[in-house]
Formats: structure tokens, sequence, C-alpha cells
């Protein structure tokens, strides 16, 4: 066929399957059945093919959005703002106590009196004129005093400077304003609009925007200037107005500015403008020289103001005591009203910023140099790129009111610590010298460290603090745009490249590296704080991934909904990209459920317009409504809903935050919600209340009860996602689901390729779990389903990963097994055999999960794992739950056990070897980790004489345990446990030849006849041995792939023991069935090294027995496969 070309045929012939020769286009046809249920993995890799066609162009399938969980507020280093106030007001803490914790290596020291500093204005630089206005003692320049003077530069670094008696800013009789009348007209633009703006802009309201467009804001503003003017406030600029107006500029420009001379400046010799009272503390900040800003806003500075000329442009400069300097800054670096709080401990905040910002301001030496200089014409500046000055006092206009920056409080706390600054102790390089004692914000739960020691800081949890911890949300469409990635395929962070980021701890400075399908960019941490707005460059990033649902979806809501799903681009919008069918975001602020008096539609009405036939609606009211009528309003939006033939609804419940009287304001909604489901079957209610009610939550996340914070904004859409993907009619499994998966009488591939039925008998089963792109850290737990589910874990993952263990877990009564996951996730299980022979001496005892060990908390064990001390647990004696409830001991004569082993945070890369505890641990793997990482194997162990099990750690970590069952010992036992032993390491030509893997070679691996140890006596693998207990490793594969172990029977079946990425260092316990000619087979997907460990062997025996057989898929979330999560 035209576009086709053949790639299969049988040996006659026949045509088999054609391919499109279109690379735009995949497209296969063949004559053959690979979904048949007896198809290989060959044969799936067709359909693997086609999914990971889909994956590169389907929306659907694609990253959505990047979270970042970050701390703090600023960069972290030193001393946090919030976290004083902890300290100050929760914990009683003195100043000098908050100033030694995060400012070590230091010591309070005084300095001179009288010493100055020089402070660029920054907003000033390159203005050609600048003027000065007093209400105090007249400003001096070259001996003449006037009330207003300004300096025009006429040629570089040559000065005219004028002078008036009036007190005014230079140029403000240039303003006119029209006649009017004006009126408004939100989409005409007019110049005579924008002249008017202008003037309320300098002389009003600077909030009025400047843009010629009479909208409702500048109708606002202007009503509120003539009311304060006794105007006519009807929002119309008329004759009048113009009038008041032009009186208002004529009192401003009255000034008759005369040329008082004109200066040449030279380095150290600027244009200076003084005051006889400059130097005066005593006299109120209004009173000092103010400096003409270019919107004609005057700032008062204390001591004298200097204008000089670079190459760069001009430049103004504050020359002002220190002590007056401090003044200006300590109210705009924390709030005054901090003072009073705590019963008045809060002055212990202002004082350790005073001391802070005073060390600080005199330690700086920017590089600001008069040219052709070494000298500095100022050292510091006056905003965020040094620290915040704001003078001593605000107006207006230069006649207008003015407003005081210090506040008494500040002053009180700088006078109280008065030349104390911050002084390096002996023994550091520079001691003695004035410390650049930097602060911050926020540093959330532990500062960066860098000049100062690291300190854990418990003092920024403050419940004030809105910045402790932050979550932002980012979407992909955008992170793709800006970096030219193509479609986006991960985010991770890195340590930092740059030698400076390196120096600072954990989550602080690190980079960000995003990858696409076009390329991957690495971008340092505070250049992407700065790109995307965030508080702090201390953050972690996490992907999420379309999911798609299958179904449709609405969502109608009030102003809370609006903050999350306002625009499209909102944090919901972002996360549901790609996860539904079709999506309709119906929110309006102040929406009721049915009362016509709020405003915009009510909640019945948008339900009403609704398309027919949605699956899925969520509903977020109950704010707005009246407690006495909310059930009858419930009722009313369910009628609205059924009627447009709604599948299933959901109702986010209201957190219940706002007190009264007799309780929380929404408890009564809330109760109205919980009893609804009794009267609509399809009706959902997902608890809001309780999710937010935490510290954090509450603390953190709402700006008045109700409304949301922006960090608040982001919980709250990723909460309401993972709910609905829980509730939505799909295979996800997310708590509190769970899949109850049937073992007994399912079909399997048995070792001569006919179909066996797992038997009524069987007391357990081998499996290998996969956890796929979990949603957030967690872990899955596997159990028999008639006993409560037991606080252990079979299999650990962090966010986005994908990552396989093998249990053995005990079948219930009724034939089955559960599995759990904490975190939404898809789930794979594929098995691989069971065993029989319940209650006889040397068969499997199958029990309840039991945790035995967990060194996080010293249960078992006191303290981490250390290389030089293993881990030692005694079996023997232990009582645990069986699969039907009744409990069982065993035995002082138990032979060997299961295990389920997990290494948490090793302070390094490494591995757990487990052996039973007779002599030095042998040269094997049971869990592979790399530092900070949680990893957990399956393990089934032989026990010492004393029924002793020993774990080594190659570098110190926790490590929990949890038992899974048990082998008594017997003269024909099921489980022949020998010492671990080496059997294959294709690195170095061991048991196979050297080199890597590739995929048309499968790897075959004899097991019959294998020298092994055990209870210290030699033996060999006997040729009765039904299936070998392995630990796979798969060693730096080429790509994303997968390890398969089979018995060697017919071709690669569709199952998966080890889920590696290119690179990576991954192992998994196998219990690998042997076919008959006594070997096993180990297929990978992309070239890798692989490693195989032998730990021991399973035989069928009198007292029953492992039976193996093919491994087979049982359940497959991805694909609907198996029973669906309830």
């Amino acid at each position: 066929a035209p576009g086709f070309a053949v790639t299969a045929r049988c040996p006659d012939g026949v045509v088999e399957a054609i391919e499109s020769v279109s690379e735009d286009w995949f497209a296969v046809g063949t004559q053959f059945h690979p979904e048949a249920q007896s198809a290989s993995a060959l044969d799936h890799r067709i359909f693997e093919e086609f999914i990971d066609g889909v994956k590169a162009r389907h929306s659907e399938m694609r990253l959505v959005a990047v979270v970042v969980d970050g701390t703090g507020h600023g960069h972290g280093r030193g001393m946090s703002q919030w976290g004083a106030y902890g300290y100050a007001v929760d914990e009683g803490k003195s100043w000098q106590w908050i100033l030694d914790h995060y400012f070590g290596g230091t010591q309070n020291s005084t300095v001179p009196a009288g010493q100055r500093i020089r402070v660029r204005l920054l907003a000033l630089d390159g203005q050609g004129t600048v003027g000065v206005v007093s209400h105090g003692a007249p400003i001096t320049w070259n001996g003449q005093t006037h009330n207003s003077m300004y300096a025009a530069e006429t040629s570089p670094g040559v000065f005219d400077v004028y002078g008036s008696s009036a007190r005014s800013c230079p140029g403000a009789a240039a303003l006119t304003v029209p006649d009017g009348p004006l009126s408004i007209a939100p989409t005409t633009f007019k110049s005579t609009v924008r002249d008017m703006q202008l003037f309320l802009d300098i002389y009003h309201d600077s909030a009025v925007g400047v843009d010629g467009y009479f909208g409702p804001q500048t109708q606002s503003i202007l009503t509120n200037w003539q009311t304060g003017e006794g105007l006519t406030a009807d929002g119309v600029w008329d004759l009048d107005d113009a009038e008041r107006a032009r009186a208002i500029i004529a009192a401003d420009g009255s000034a008759n500015f005369t040329l008082l001379g004109t200066e040449t400046t030279t380095a150290g010799d600027p244009v200076s403008f003084t005051i006889a009272t400059g130097d005066d503390s005593s006299v109120a900040g209004d009173q000092a020289i103010g400096v003409c800003g270019s919107n004609r806003t005057v700032t008062h500075y204390r001591g004298s103001i200097d204008v000089l000329s670079t190459s760069s442009g001009n430049r103004v400069v504050n020359d002002v005591l220190v002590e007056d300097y401090v003044r200006g800054v300590v109210p705009k670096e924390v709030s005054a009203s901090w003072a009073t709080a705590g019963g008045g401990a809060g002055i212990n905040v202002l004082r350790a910023q005073a001391v802070a910002a005073r060390s600080y301001g005199l330690q700086q030496r920017r590089n600001y140099f008069y040219d052709g200089s070494s000298q500095r014409y100022a050292t510091t500046c006056d905003t965020t790129s040094c620290q915040v000055y704001a003078g001593a006092a605000t107006r207006t206009t230069a006649v207008g009111a003015s407003k005081s920056v210090e506040h008494p409080a500040t002053d009180a706390a700088i006078t109280a610590t008065a030349r104390t600054v911050r002084t390096w102790k002996s023994g550091h390089p520079d001691a003695g010298g004035i410390v650049s004692t930097e602060f911050s914000a926020s540093n959330g739960p532990r500062t960066a460290g860098g000049t100062f020691p690291v300190v854990d800081d418990t003092g920024d949890d403050t419940p004030k603090n809105p910045n402790h911890r932050w979550t932002r949300i980012l979407d992909a469409d955008m992170l793709e745009s800006r970096y030219g990635l193509g479609q986006l395929t991960s985010a991770a962070m890195t340590e930092a490249a740059g030698s400076w980021e390196q120096q600072f701890d954990g989550i602080w400075f690190n980079d960000v590296v995003l990858a696409g399908t076009s390329g991957t960019e690495r971008i340092e941490a505070w250049d992407f704080r700065n790109a995307f707005g965030l508080p702090s460059p201390g953050f972690t990033v996490r992907v999420v991934r379309a999911d798609a649902a299958g179904t449709s979806f609405a969502f109608i809501g009030d102003s809370v909904a609006n903050s999350i799903a306002s625009d499209g681009a909102a944090e919901f919008d972002r996360l549901i990209d790609g996860t539904f069918t079709s999506s309709t975001i119906i929110a309006q602020d102040s929406r009721c459920t049915t009362k016509t008096i709020c405003p915009g539609p009510t909640g019945v009405q948008a339900a009403a317009d609704l398309p027919d036939g949605v699956d899925l609606v969520l509903v977020e009211l109950g704010y707005n409504d009246d407690p006495a009528t909310f059930a009858a309003d419930i009722d009313a939006m369910m009628t609205a809903l059924v009627a447009r033939n709604v599948g299933q609804v959901v109702w986010v419940n209201l957190a219940d935050i706002r007190p009264e009287p007799l309780g929380g304001r929404y408890r009564p909604m809330n109760e109205a919600l919980a009893a609804a489901p009794n009267r609509w079957p399809n009706l959902t209610v997902l608890d809001w209340n309780a999710a937010s009610s935490h510290f954090e939550g509450r603390a953190r996340w709402f700006s008045d009860g109700v409304h949301l914070t922006v960090n608040g904004q982001a919980e709250f859409a990723l909460w309401l996602r993972g709910e609905l993907l829980g509730v939505a009619p799909n295979y996800w499994l997310s708590p509190p689901k769970r899949i109850v998966l049937p073992i007994v009488g399912k079909e399997l591939t048995g070792m001569n390729g006919e179909l066996v039925t797992v038997p009524a008998d069987a007391t357990s089963v081998a499996l290998n779990v996969t956890a796929h792109l979990p949603v957030g850290p967690g872990y899955v737990t596997v159990w028999p389903c008639e006993t409560a589910r037991p606080t252990t874990s079979n299999l650990n993952y962090e966010p986005g990963d994908v990552v396989a263990n093998n249990v053995v877990a005990s079948i219930d009564t009724d034939g089955a097994i559960c599995l759990y996951s904490h975190a939404g996730t898809d789930l794979i299980v594929d098995v691989s055999g069971w065993f029989t022979g319940a209650g006889a001496a040397g068969a499997m005892v199958g029990v309840t999960p039991e945790r035995v060990v967990d060194t996080r908390t010293g249960f078992g064990w006191p303290s981490r794992v250390l290389p030089s001390t293993p881990l030692v647990i005694d079996i023997a004696g232990m009582t645990a739950t069986r699969a039907d409830g009744t409990t069982v001991t065993a035995p002082a004569d138990v032979a060997a056990v299961s295990l389920n082993v997990t290494a948490v945070t090793p302070d390094g890369p490494g591995f757990l070897t487990v052996w039973p505890c007779d002599g030095e641990p042998p040269l094997a793997a049971s869990v592979n980790y790399e530092p900070g990482a949680v990893a957990g194997n399956g393990v089934l162990a032989a026990l010492d004489d004393d029924g002793r099990v020993c774990i080594y750690s190659e570098a110190r970590a926790d490590v929990v345990v949890d038992v899974q069952g048990w082998f008594t010992a017997a003269a024909s036992a099921v489980f022949t446990a020998s010492r671990p032993k080496r059997i294959v390491d294709t690195r170095f030509g061991t048991g196979a030849p050297q080199g890597k893997v590739s995929p048309s070679a499968p790897l075959v691996v004899p097991v019959h006849g294998v020298d092994v140890v055990v209870d210290g006596v030699a033996r060999t693998v006997p040729s009765d041995a039904t299936a070998a207990v392995v630990n796979v490793v798969a060693f730096l594969p080429d790509g994303d792939g997968y390890v398969t172990v089979w018995p060697c029977t017919g071709t690669v079946p569709l199952a998966a023991n080890i889920v590696y990425g290119p690179g990576a260092v991954i192992g998994n316990g196998v219990i690998a069935p042997i076919s008959a000619d006594g070997t096993i087979c180990l297929y990978t997907h992309r070239p890798a090294d692989l490693i195989v460990d032998i730990s021991g062997w399973l035989a069928i025996t009198g007292a029953g027995g492992f039976t193996g057989t093919v491994p087979g898929r049982f359940s497959d979330t991805r694909y609907r496969t198996g029973p669906v999560p309830t």
C-alpha cells in the first residue's frame, strides 16, 4: 500500500506486518495478534512504542506543571527577622541571645560616637536636576541660605545652583490641567484625561494610573480628591475642579528661583546642600532637608545631601550620622508594632535589628568611586540591594503634609543599643572587624550558612510568618517557552555548579535542571527565584504529569475557587491540564448557592447552564450562605445538577476558622454537607476543613479565615487535584482507597508452557510491585485483606519515581491480598508463583507484615546503623498475626525469614547486606542506595542457630525492617537459605561474558549445580529446586527501561522486576522460577551490566512448597488492568 513498508513476513512469504514510512504518522498493521494473552514481551513492544509516540506528541501524557516547595523569604543567610520575632515573642529570648544565635563566631562591641555613613539614593541616579526643600532651618550652599534650592547640570560636572525663599520643587509651574468636563469613558483615550491623571498622581493618589483612559479607578480617586477639597464629589472633572487644581499648582510652583552661582565638581568635592540642624537628632524628621523625587514627592533626610557627576550619570548621596541612618532603616525592615507583641517582649526584635542594621551599614564598602579615583563617594545604598533606608519623613508635595518614617518604638530600640555592632571574635582572620550582619525576612527551618555557622531556626516557625514554608506551581508551557525546551520532560535539583553557591547548606542555592525534547537548561537558584518571583532561592522541585481521567469535568465555586481557577492559568487550571476530556470553570466572587441577592448567577443557576451529562462536577460553595437554610440549598443544587444528568458530584466543605461564641462559624454548614450524601448517593464530600486544620494550614494558608494566601492557593489546588483523582472514575490508586487483588483461582503460565491455576491452599504469593509516577513521597503496603492495614511498607518512593520491589505476601482466607499507597500513584503487580503447605514442618508461615526495627525512632535498635556495628534482629520468639487474624510465634528452630528492608537517608552511596550473623558479611548486596535516598527491597534470608539475622550498611543509615513470614527447620524444607554469593557480574566477566547485556541477547544464568554455603557446609543448588532467591542489580544502563527475570520458558513475558533510568545503579530481590534445564533468564530493555547474588532456593516437598511460574501481570492501573481501587 502507498506510504507503508512491509516489516515482517512468514517463512512462506505471507506478509505479517506493515508500518507507515512517514515520521509524522505512527501506524502499524499486523496479521497476528500482539494483544493476545499468549503474546510475548516482544509483541508487546508494539504497544510500548505506540505509547512512547503518544507521550511525545499528545498533551494528555505530558508534564503539565512544576511544583516548587521552598522555605524562607530572602537569601536565608544570617538573621531571620521572623525568626527573631519567634524567639523574642514566643520564647522570651533577649536581643543579645538572638544575635549570638544567628551570628556565630561574633560578639557585641561598640564603635566611637559620631561616625558617619554615606548612602547612595538609587532612585535619583541620572537625574539632571536635583531639588531640595526645607521646612525647618534654611538650606545652605556656598554660604547662601534659602528654603528651596536645586542644582541643574549644564555640562558634565558643572552645575548651576538656584534658590528661592518659597518651598517648592523645581518645575511645578509647568504642570497644566484641562477645563473639562471629563467623565468616565473607559475605552476612549484622551490627552486631557492624562493631564488630569498626572495632577491627581502628584498631588493626591499615585494609584490613579496615568494612561489617558477615564475608568472606574480614575473616577473613584477623583471623587476622593473632590471630597477632600470640599468640591462637588460627582466623579466628573469640570471647571471648578480645574481652578482648584491650578491654585494648588500655583501655590506649589510660586517659587521664584534665582541663580545663586555655578559649581564645578571634582572627586571628593560635590555640590553639597546642608542645614544647620542636619545632625541634630532631636529635630523632627520632617524638619530635615527634603529631596525632590522625579514624581515631585519629597523625602526628608537627616545630615546633608551631595550631588555629583560620574561617567555613569549623576549621583545623589545622603551624608548622615550612623545612629540617624539606622533610624531610617529599622522601621522599614521590621514592623515597629512588633515592640508591643508578647507583652513588650517584641522590643528585643527591634533591638537585634538595630544592631544588625548598624553593623551591616558600617561594614559595607560598595564600589561607588569618583571617576578616576580610589575615593568612594558612598559606601552603601538605600534599597534591598544593600539594606532598605527610607530617610526620616516623606511628603506628597513640597508643601504637602508630612508622614514620619521614623517611629518612637524603633527609635527607642536604637537608643537602647546605641553604637553597638557585631565584631569577629578572636581567632577569626578579621578578629575585631565589624561583621556584615546579613539578614532577611525568613530563613525557613534552617539557615543557609555561608559566612555564619548553619543553625536550625525554630523561631522562624512562628505562626505569623507566612513564608516559613511555601509552595508555588509553575506552568510547564511557560517554562518550555521561556527556556526553549520543546516539550518539558523533567525538572530536578542538582548541586550548584558555582563554587560560591556550593558553600551553602541543604536546599539553599542549588541549581535547577529542566530537560525537554529540545534540550536541557541549568539555572542557578537565585536566577530562577528572580525569574518567577519566588520568595527565596531555598527550594526543591517536583513535577506533575497529566493524569487522564477520561471524564468531563465542571467546577462551580465562589471567590475561593476564583483564586485558584480564575483565568485558565491559575494554580488549579495548570494542574488539571490534560486530566479531563473537557473542563468548565464557573467561579464568581461572593456567589451564593441559592440567594439571588449575591452578585452574579447563583450556584443553582450556574448548574442549570452546564452542558448535559457532565461526568464529574466539583462544587465549592457555602461561605456566603445562611446556616439555617444551607441543607435546603444543598438539595436545590443537587436537584439542579441531577436535572443536567451529572454523573458524580464532589462538594468541598468549609474551612471552619472564623470563631463564633458557640463554636465555629461554618460548623453547621459542614454538618449539613456531611449529612447530604445520605440523601444524594452520587454526592461525595471532600474534607478541606480537616485537610487544612493542622498548624501549617491554619497559620500560612489563609489570609482571613476563608480566602487563601498564595501558599494556600497552591496547597488547595494540589490537594483538590489529588482528591479529585481519588474520586474520579479511574484506576488511579490514592488514599484512602485500596486494591483488593484476587490471587486464588487466577491463571498463570507454568514451567511447561501450559496454564496453571493458583490453588485454594495457596498461603502466600511472590510478587513484584511497581509504583509508577506517584504524586508525592510515600510508600506501598501489601497485606492480607481480612486484617487491619499494618503500619509497614513494602515499597518506598519519591514524587515522579518509577520504582519496583519484591514482595512475599500472605493470602487471606478469601484468596486475595490488598495494596495501599500513601500518595496517589499508578501501580503494577506481577506474580511469579505461590507457596502452599500451611502448618507443615518446613513450610512458609505467612503473616501480616510486622515492623520489628525502625532506627529513626529507636524502635528495635537505638540509633542509625554504622558500618562498624551491624544491626542484629531476633526473629525466634517474635509474635505476629496470620492472615486469618490469629497470632503465631516464630519457634526456636526458625530457619529463614521473609523481610522487607529499607535504608533511609544514608550518609553516602552504598548498600545493605542481610546475612545470618555467621561471621563477617559476605560480598553481596540486598539493598542498593544513594545518599539521602529511601530505598527498600524484599529479602528471604537465612537465620543463625540462635534465630537471628544481621544487616550491614556500607554507609551510616537509618534502617526499617518489616517481617512478612518465616520458614521453620525441617529435613525437607521449602526454603533453603544460603550464605549470599555473587554468581554473575558482567562488569568483570563473573559467571557471564564481560560487557553489558543487550536487549537482543538475554542473559542465561545456570542455577542448578551452583556451589553455595548452607549453615557453614558446602552445598550445591539441587536439581529439584523450583526457584532461586536472588538479588539482581542493573548497573549504569544506557537509557530508560527495565529488567525482566523469567524461567527461560518461551519468550520474554510482560513483567518487570527492576525499572531503571539512564546511568542508574538499582537492585531488587527476585524469587526467580527455574526452568527445567536449571536456568533463569534476564532480559534488559536497554544495554546494561547485570549483577546477580543468590541467597537460597525454594522447592516443593512433602511440606508443600513453592510453585514458580512465568511472571504474569495481575494489575496495571495505567491501562485499567485488574480491579478498580475502592
